[in-house]
């Protein structure tokens, strides 16, 4: 049968990817307007939701859920986005309120060991919700195992596999990268172990916009700060800027002030 795609052909019911950049890129801000363009159906950022609206689950295992919240209104607001359109299709869990994620363990003594109570629960409650897409945000905190150790990394990364396929949903795996600057952030740049890399079936990369890149697109370099460009690196092996998907953060003023326009969050 044909592959069943969830977000564009970018997100595959069954099948786990990564999403890697390095700090304050926009990862998380990508992450939930591709949640709220699946929860509505709409295509707001050049992704087609086949078959209509899905349901979206984000786990965020180190924002609190009050600054969830912003982004999240932030961006609902951008998008004219109301609670009648995401309502019972959108989850949202902390773990800093108390929503805690390790999926595996691993010590001196026993080694590595995969939490199965976690995993049984965590697999029926994606199926009792009806959970298109699970997006778990950073991957280094849903394990307490080596992140260094290909074993235990692919063990783990694999688990999240059957996850999806017994779930019949797609999962993403936020990463950090092991370096950044000025180099250009692959595949091979997550931290800790490859192994997860390649047990993923696509790994999406994010680049902030680098000074030649501004210069070719005629952008003040001040200004280039709030583009970047992402591209599938396991299927489609770094392409040039042009080839790329590029995105730029606008700023959104949540109104939330007493004397002032109060919080603006990233879009």
């Amino acid at each position: 049968k044909p592959r069943e795609w969830v977000y564009g052909r970018s997100i595959q019911r069954g099948h786990v990817r990564a999403i890697l950049a390095p700090g304050a890129a926009g990862k998380t801000i990508l992450s939930i307007g591709e949640a709220l363009a699946m929860a509505t159906g709409r295509n707001l950022l050049g992704q087609e939701v086949p078959d209509g609206p899905k349901r979206v689950w984000l786990w965020n295992l180190e924002d609190d859920g009050e600054e969830l919240a912003r982004i999240i209104q932030a961006a609902c607001k951008h998008w004219s986005i109301g609670p009648e359109h995401i309502r019972d299709r959108l989850f949202v869990d902390s773990a800093l309120e108390g929503a805690i994620l390790k999926l595996a363990t691993s010590t001196a003594a026993e080694g590595l060991v995969i939490n199965r109570p976690l995993v049984t629960g965590l697999t029926d409650e994606l199926i009792e919700r009806g959970i298109d897409y699970l997006h778990v945000d950073p991957f280094v905190s849903s394990h307490a195992a080596n992140e260094n150790d290909n074993m235990e990394i692919d063990t783990i990364a694999k688990e999240w596999a059957l996850v999806a396929k017994n779930a019949k949903c797609g999962i993403g795996l936020a990463h950090h990268v092991s370096k950044a600057g000025a180099v250009e952030v692959t595949a091979l740049s997550g931290r800790g172990a490859v192994a997860l890399i390649n047990a993923c079936r696509s790994v999406l990369v994010l680049n902030r916009m680098g000074e030649d890149e501004a210069k070719r697109y005629g952008i003040e370099d001040e200004k280039r700060r709030r583009y970047f460009r992402t591209y599938d690196d396991k299927n489609n092996r770094a392409p040039p800027s042009d080839k790329s998907d590029w995105y730029t953060m606008a700023s959104v003023s949540l109104g939330n002030g007493v004397d002032d326009d109060g919080d603006n969050m990233g879009v």
